[in-house]
């Protein structure tokens, strides 16, 4: 590490080390998975914070200087500022290029906290050019407290200039340490601890309106779960939209079918987003050394007050991992506080009447064991070891936006999971004594219906046969009633119950099973149509060779639903005829077709009548409406 030299302080710098602490936490009280009391929460108004405001004199500069790959510890040191012994501690490899380092503070001169909240610093502003950290940090802050005060470290959110509580790894009368991977501004902020002991607390966000609509089930990227990502983008839904509403919103998104709240499988971008997420954190990494850092510091009682005063001064949801005694962790939203239950959001648990808590025992000063799982399809883990964890410890701002952008544009996942696609096994009908001839069409993944021609169907009884070119899958399939029609691994038969429009969700599963259960690929809803291709016509007219019918539509169905052909009508004996060019697009679930019809000629009466511009109507069932010459 480079750094400039200042006469008014000292930089010490040292390579940090980190070692794997091991220690034995008692097993503590179990929580049944579910409890039958009434949420608390209810009972009370949502806790409002006004938005927070700091007016701030000039900065004061205390260090610059240059930190590489190596790490070290920038230490403020002989500079007889309002932070003096303030440090920094920056492992090997956080940054893979040289970073650039300062460090100033601003004294605050007015500010609008509640009266009950002590700031305990001046601003502290720590630049680093914006680049977000690979390994944890640790900020240590001398400060002087008395028996009966509690203080975190809280970051400003550069967007929306909340509070944002750190990571906290220790804390006591005379310094707090915390965990940050992104700088910004900081403050110290001091509550007395009756308060928190006393804080029944309401934030604006609601389990089964702020979360996602579907549970915490893992799939191919993340076969142990997706617990953190659904969490982590849950919330930053609720604080980058202003509280908007998450469930259901994306059931079915961008998948060409209406919403299915009952039916999960088919929720395939949001179900991806939360994979990828997932898959971005590297958890088992990120966990491995959260918990190397924390677990020697595990105090019931700091996470009590952490969790409490992380609720009161943003009056924000937040984030909790809980984890086993062998660090497995599992990821939760705090919401609210009631005396001593800490309600929760759980992702296994997605139901809006989930009642889900952690729930401080004052007698022992530690909470009782939390009962859960790694995903929704494997519970009944216990999870004695609670902290708080700042969201931004897994994903920054900019990865966030990533994701959310590559959701709305379709793409999420594309290269990380494996490609889907079936083939339409059809049969060509037998001609002048010669077997049945087989057919294959493809089903590729941007197609959610095909079109099969009638005569594909002959002898097979409606039914169609389906071939799975996933290697090492499973595919299920279900009606729209949620009905299993179908299941298998290279072929599959399914009947055509409605010629206008029979929908099927598909959904793929891997075999390379987890826990000995498959976990989710994809799921796409495909709805199968009887083609409109052909030549329709009504009554004969021997008035004319040419135009034999009193009217004929002669028409080609592409398998994007485009049908395009001509049409004719002729209003015999004597009333003379009329010809146009059709075209339009059948919609997914519609037994007929809009066609626009352009005149292209005509003669007699109906040739001259006839307006130029026409839309018919067409079904299978239905003739060509309206009819001109019926």
């Amino acid at each position: 590490m480079k750094h400039k030299r200042y006469p008014i302080f000292i930089v010490i710098l040292t390579v940090m080390l980190l070692n794997s602490l091991a220690c034995t936490l008692p097993q503590l009280l179990s929580q049944p998975e579910e409890d039958t009391q009434e949420n608390e929460l209810d009972t009370l108004e949502v806790t409002s914070v006004e938005p927070l405001e700091l007016q701030t004199g000039e900065p004061v500069s205390l260090f610059s200087g240059f930190v590489d790959s190596q790490g070290g510890l920038i230490q403020i040191s002989g500079t007889n500022s309002p932070i003096e012994g303030f440090s920094i501690s920056i492992p090997p490899d956080a940054y893979h290029e040289t970073v650039n380092f300062s460090v100033s503070y601003l004294p605050i001169l007015h500010h609008n906290l509640p009266s009950d909240l002590t700031i305990i610093t001046p601003l502290i502003r720590i630049e680093n050019e914006g680049i977000y950290a690979q390994d944890h940090i640790e900020l240590t802050l001398p400060c002087l407290l008395s028996t009966d005060q509690f203080a975190m470290l809280f970051a400003i959110n550069e967007d929306n200039g909340n509070l944002e509580p750190l990571s906290l790894v220790d804390q006591d009368e005379t310094h707090i340490a915390a965990l940050t991977r992104h700088f910004t501004d900081f403050l110290g902020i001091a509550v007395n601890k009756a308060a928190l002991e006393a804080l029944n607390i309401k934030t604006e966000f609601v389990h089964g309106v702020h979360t996602w609509q579907f549970a915490n089930e893992g799939s191919y990227l993340a076969p142990d779960g997706y617990c953190a990502g659904m969490n982590l983008l849950a919330l930053d839904n609720y604080l980058r939209r202003n509280k908007a509403t998450l469930n259901g919103v994306y059931d079915n998104f961008n998948n060409n079918h209406t919403i299915t709240p009952d039916q999960p499988f088919d929720d395939r971008l949001a179900m991806r987003l939360v994979s990828v997420a997932q898959k971005k954190i590297n958890f088992q990494g990120e966990n491995t050394k959260f918990w190397n850092k924390v677990q020697k510091t595990q105090d019931h009682t700091l996470t009590y007050y952490a969790m409490a005063l992380s609720l009161k001064a943003p009056s924000e949801p937040q984030y909790i991992s809980v984890y086993s005694s062998t660090g497995e962790g599992h990821s939760l939203i705090l919401y609210g506080n009631w005396k001593d239950r800490f309600y929760v959001s759980d992702p296994n648990y997605p139901e809006k009447t989930a009642n889900r808590f952690l729930f401080f025992d004052r007698s022992t000063g530690k909470f009782r064991t939390y009962q859960s799982g790694p995903n929704a399809r494997n519970l009944g883990k216990a999870y004695p070891h609670i902290f708080y964890r700042n969201k931004y410890d897994y994903l920054n701002n900019s990865q966030l936006v990533i994701l959310w952008s590559e959701l709305t544009a379709g793409t999420i996942g594309d290269g990380l999971f494996p490609p889907t696609s079936l083939y339409l096994q059809t049969y060509q009908p037998a001609t002048l004594g010669l077997k049945k001839r087989a057919s294959i069409y493809e089903i590729n993944n941007a197609t959610s219906f095909i079109f099969v021609d009638k005569k594909d169907m002959s002898g097979l009884s409606r039914k169609m046969k389906l071939i799975n070119i996933l290697p090492d899958s499973a595919v299920t399939v279900v009606n729209e009633k949620g009905k299993k029609v179908a299941q298998g691994r290279d072929q599959i038969s399914i009947p055509l119950t409605n010629p206008s429009g029979t929908p099927y969700l598909f959904a793929f599963w891997d075999q390379l099973l987890v826990r000995n259960q498959p976990v989710w690929i994809d799921g796409r809803w495909i709805t199968f149509y009887q083609s409109l291709t052909g030549i329709y016509n009504g009554g004969v007219c021997a008035e004319s060779e040419s135009e034999p019918h009193r009217w004929e539509l002669n028409i080609i169905q592409d398998t994007t639903g485009y049908v395009s052909g001509v049409s004719y009508f002729h209003n015999c004996p004597g009333g003379g005829a009329v010809n146009y060019v059709v075209q339009g697009t059948q919609k997914p679930g519609e037994p007929t077709v809009s066609l626009t019809g352009i005149k292209t000629g005509g003669r007699g009466n109906l040739g001259e009548s006839s307006a130029y511009q026409v839309t018919f109507t067409f079904g299978l069932k239905q003739p060509l409406t309206p009819n001109f010459a019926p």
